[in-house]
Formats: structure tokens, sequence, C-alpha cells
């Protein structure tokens, strides 16, 4: 009989942080396909793109406590993994090499759910310390953690049926944002800068209502691009044509989105500094 006592919600902290595509498959390792993007072949574009994780299963340089204070911090979900192309063509990294960075840690899961990001954001402070700040691309709040006899997983809350079920999306959007509040807080008593957005665009007003409303402080419009030209982001200096409209799984975000979500975030960080 299952209980709580042996529940797997209550072995969160034998590992350092929650990854959902079996990490002791991939901590370490460098795969021609990953997850969704698995079988290259005549439905995708090229067979060019790897995948290299680092020692806790993450697209990432390897984390270091020594480096973490001269370095920045990504998270996000699939679509800061950049599942379906190069891993520098994703925004995260492109902003990094914007801003400067030397070392890249970035923590995006695929099929992540806004309070995975959050708790795996948190655990990075407290075992590796502070970053020079933190950047985060949200998903959709439709998303829900679960946690079943063998496993953690995630659930699509709003599409298990045709009809919406309100009540769960309210009860979802509210674990959300209180565990994005709760981040906020620590960021702000640690003096560490913070600054998030969506992909999705209902994700974006709310948050920005509750911005609005003096409940969250850190978030950003990512389609507001007043002060950025996507006319001036040109396809024929791009190292990977093929992927320019989108990655090759045929869903994600192809480079051109990538490249207006890393000039979007780099101008508000440069108003972010001037004030």
């Amino acid at each position: 009989m299952k209980t709580i006592i042996n529940s797997p919600a209550l072995k969160l902290y034998e590992k350092p942080f929650i990854n959902f595509i079996n990490n002791s498959d991939v901590s370490g390792q460098t795969l021609r396909g990953y997850s969704q993007d698995q079988y290259p072949g005549t439905y995708y574009k090229h067979d060019d793109i790897e995948y290299r994780f680092n020692g806790h299963g993450f697209r990432s340089d390897d984390f270091s406590a020594e480096l973490a204070s001269s370095n920045f911090l990504f998270a996000g979900c699939s679509q800061s993994l950049v599942l379906g192309l190069p891993q520098d063509l994703g925004w995260a990294s492109v902003l990094n090499s914007k801003l400067g960075g030397d070392q890249f840690y970035n923590l995006a899961l695929v099929q992540s759910p806004i309070d995975v990001i959050v708790y795996n954001v948190m655990r990075y402070v407290e075992l590796f310390g502070k970053p020079k700040a933190i950047f985060i691309l949200f998903p959709d709040f439709y998303r829900k953690m679960i946690v079943d006899d063998s496993q953690i997983s995630t659930k699509w809350t709003a599409f298990e049926k045709d009809d919406l079920i309100v009540d769960i999306i309210e009860e979802n959007l509210l674990r959300s944002f209180m565990g994005i509040k709760q981040l906020e807080l620590l960021c702000d008593s640690n003096h560490i800068p913070l600054m998030y957005s969506s992909w999705q665009r209902i994700t974006i007003e709310v948050m920005m209502k509750l911005k609005e409303q003096g409940m969250l402080k850190h978030c950003f419009d990512i389609e507001n691009m007043d002060g950025v030209n996507p006319d001036e982001i040109s396809k024929s200096n791009s190292k990977y044509r093929h992927y320019w409209d989108v990655a090759r799984d045929n869903v994600h975000f192809g480079e051109f989105d990538n490249l207006c979500f890393a000039n979007s975030f780099l101008k508000h960080w440069e108003r972010r500094e001037q004030h």
C-alpha cells in the first residue's frame, strides 16, 4: 500500500533538482535526439543537432559555486532548452553572449510547469549561490506537476477535455503565481536581479495584470518590442538557415523568434540598469 512515508514527493531532496526526462539516462551524455526530437528523419529537417547535458541533466555547462556569482542563470521549459535547435540558437544562449557571460547556466526542462521551474531556480541559489541575474521564459500555466507511485510528471490540465475546467485552471494559476511570488521575495531579499516573461500570450496578460495590481514586480511583456526592431534581424546572418522559422521538430520556435526573445530581454535589462 502506498503511504505518505514512501511517497515520491518526499524524495525530491534525494536529487538536487527535479528533472522529468529520466535524469539518470541523459546526465553527462551527448545525444543526437531528445524527447519529441528523438527521431530525426524525413519529418525533420537536418540531423545536425547534439544535446549535451551536464552532471545534473541540464543542457548547460556544469554548475559551479565558485563561478555562480560571476555568471547569469536562465530557466524555462522546452522552448528555453531550445528543443529541436542547436544550443547556440536559443534565446538564453544568445542573451548570455550579448551580456558577456562566460559560463552558460541553464535550468530549462522539457515539459516543465511553472512551479517546477521556480523550484529548480530556488534550489540552484540554495546549492550554488547567487547568480549575477536570473532570466526566465515561463510556459503556459495549464501544466501541473503530479506525483504517482513511480515518478513525478506533468499533466496538462486545460486540454484533458474539450471544455476547460475553470476550477482546475484557477487552482493551477494560483499555485503557479504563488511560486513566482516566492521567487521574487527570495531574489529581492538577496539582491538578485530577476526578469521574466512568457512565450504564451495569455500567461503574459495574467502576469501584467498581477503587476498592475502590485502582486508581481519583475515580469515584462516580451512581445512589446518597443525599442527592438525585428526587421533588423536578418536571415542572411543565420548560421542555420533551415531553422530560421521553426525548429527541427516543426513545433518549437526557430532562430528568428529566439533572437526576438533575446533582444527583448536585453532591451528591458538595459532599461533596468539605467534606473
